[in-house]
């Protein structure tokens, strides 16, 4: 940094940033020594050798900046008499980091060598057989420059159990892999991103692969998960016969979790490239309705309604509205994510029949589907305005995004019937500043806590991890809080800036972008849910840097509600 004070201006409250110089320290560069009083820095200590041989052996250093140094030096120096040396530290270095600088420092001199290769993928450390392969597949991308050496090497390679060696040998040549190999990866790895590497690698060739694991019924670690993932992705590339085979498979297996999880990944392929799910077979709709009526367990049971309802069943339908009824909220809230997702009819009768007894958390939910779709917002804005009373239930987010729809007709009845939050922020953070000196209760502030904040943030345990962890930011002290409080887009990281996707089909959803690939996105929302959408179905996909936290959350909130909210964020009071 350039300055004495690293915190952007921005994020410090009016009444510290004036009792500060910000431009103090600009003089000083941009690296800075920490020494006590009277300390001298000994340059001697710093060697500095002149041989190629001592470059070499610094490699072996143990302090990085001497390994780093020596690596550079040996860079600019090019000298073809380092290659040698180097060569016999790959292979006689006690150090590991030392042979992973000599593998680097040859690749740098153009001088790495299969038999140099060789050497380090049968190294008896997985860093540096993981960085071999990585090599490998760098110096050799197309399947047809692969030499012998390392060709006769794979075998060696495809046993190796370290998870980081699994990755690298995935990534770099999964295309080249045997299907047999992707699917003894899938069975026996632990590591779930393994897993997944191992179908990503498989891609193209997923009815293969789901032949070899299909025996077995997914029973192995992860399998389940798996079972998902892959006949989603099995379906997605052969829709009909690829959704038929997943069924037919799905449909004999004992394990209700398992194949409810199967029978999900059927539906989510159709819902993410929005086509209809194909014509259920008898025994895949009698296995589904067995797994969703009977089952104690709310995962896969919610697994098969999903499947039912994405097929238009009406049986399935009668289920989930009986957990729209019910008195378990889990159920509830599940069925409402189900009916979202398959873009259900009636949707808006469903929940507004039955909207008076549930709590908080319950219409959030239902609050945050509707937001999904135009004809749903527009029920929702209609209820609220036959029933002005339960304006109240809907939270500061979607209150957010209803003022601000992408179209004006909504967007205009939203403002009108919910009116808008104070647009001068420091007018109201003037007016809470005496919440700084009032006296707070920790009690009271973990009430709000969890009406106001858990749905998108966590506080020793509790909550959801959507925006920052709240104990990572107690620290900052009860002015900086404050003003992130209530004006919390005056400072926005790019991870925690909310975008929007709006579908072909006329869906809105909301939410910070966790995830995206070549083909989907995948938005986190309040409460934890995520929705992911393929990049064929947008029409478009937007951020404008803004918070997910939205403005407003002071309204309805007292001076002495705030201080008491403060007390609790800061952890004045353990």
């Amino acid at each position: 940094m350039y300055r004495e004070t690293i915190e952007h201006p921005w994020s410090l409250p009016a009444n510290l940033k004036k009792h500060l110089d910000l431009n103090s320290g600009n003089d000083r560069g941009r690296l800075w020594r920490l020494a006590p009083d009277g300390f001298r820095y000994d340059r001697s200590r710093i060697p500095v050798p002149g041989e190629t041989s001592g470059l070499v052996s610094l490699l072996e250093h143990p302090n990085g900046w001497h390994r780093e140094t020596a690596a550079r030096r040996l860079y600019e120096r090019r000298d073809p008499a380092a290659v040698p040396e180097l060569r016999r530290m790959l292979s006689g270095s006690k150090s590991v980091l030392g042979r992973l600088h000599a593998l680097y420092s040859l690749e740098g001199l153009e001088a790495l060598a299969v038999d140099d290769l060789v050497l380090a993928a049968r190294d008896v450390n997985p860093e540096v057989r993981r960085h071999a392969v990585e090599l490998c597949g760098l110096r050799f991308p197309a399947p047809s420059e692969l030499p012998n050496a390392i060709t006769r090497l794979r075998p060696d390679l495809e046993l190796d159990l370290d998870p980081w060696v699994r990755w690298s040998l995935l990534l770099h040549f999964g295309s080249r892999l045997s299907v047999d190999f992707l699917a003894r990866i899938a069975r026996v790895s632990v590591d779930a991103d393994v897993r997944l590497a191992a179908l990503a690698a498989g891609s193209g060739r997923t009815s293969a692969l789901w032949d070899k694991l299909v025996a077995d019924e997914f029973r192995f670690t992860g399998g389940t998960d798996l079972a998902r993932e892959l006949a989603r992705r099995r379906s997605s590339e052969d829709s009909v016969a690829g959704t038929q085979a997943v069924l037919k498979s799905a449909s004999s297996w004992s394990n209700d979790v398992t194949a409810a999880a199967a029978m999900a990944g059927v539906a989510e392929a159709c819902e993410r490239s929005g086509r209809p799910l194909p014509m259920l077979t008898d025994a895949s709709r009698e296995r589904a309705l067995q797994i969703a009526a009977s089952t104690g367990q709310v995962g896969p049971a919610s697994d098969a309604l999903h499947f039912l309802i994405a097929a238009g069943d009406s049986s399935g339908r009668t289920l989930v509205d009986g957990w729209l009824s019910g008195p378990d909220e889990r159920r509830r809230i599940q069925a409402l994510t189900v009916l979202g997702n398959a873009r259900a009819a009636g949707l808006p009768d469903a929940v507004f029949s039955r909207w008076q007894p549930w709590n908080r958390e319950s219409r959030r939910s239902a609050v945050e589907v509707m937001m999904r779709r135009p004809e749903w917002t527009t029920a929702l804005l209609s209820h609220l305005e036959a029933v002005p009373s339960d304006a109240s239930a809907i939270e500061p987010a979607p209150l957010n995004q209803l003022r601000s729809h992408p179209q004006a007709v909504i967007r205009e009845r939203a403002r009108k019937l919910l009116g808008e939050p104070p647009v001068d922020r420091e007018a109201v953070i003037r007016d809470y500043l005496g919440a700084l000196r009032l006296k707070g209760a920790a009690d009271r502030g973990q009430v709000l806590y969890r009406e106001r904040c858990a749905t998108c943030h966590r506080l020793k345990g509790e909550g959801q991890p959507l925006g920052p962890d709240l104990e990572s930011v107690a620290s900052q002290g009860r002015e900086k809080l404050l003003v992130n409080l209530l004006d919390p887009n005056r400072e926005v990281a790019p991870n925690f800036a909310a975008w929007t996707a709006e579908t072909r089909g006329g869906e809105t959803v909301t939410g910070l972008l966790v995830r995206e690939t070549t083909t989907s996105i995948a938005l986190r929302q309040a409460g934890g849910q995520e929705v992911v959408i393929d990049r064929s179905r947008l029409s478009s996909f937007r951020t404008d840097g803004r918070s997910l936290m939205p403005e407003g959350l002071e309204v309805g909130l007292s001076p002495q509600q705030v201080a008491d909210l403060l007390l609790l964020l800061s952890g004045e009071a353990r």
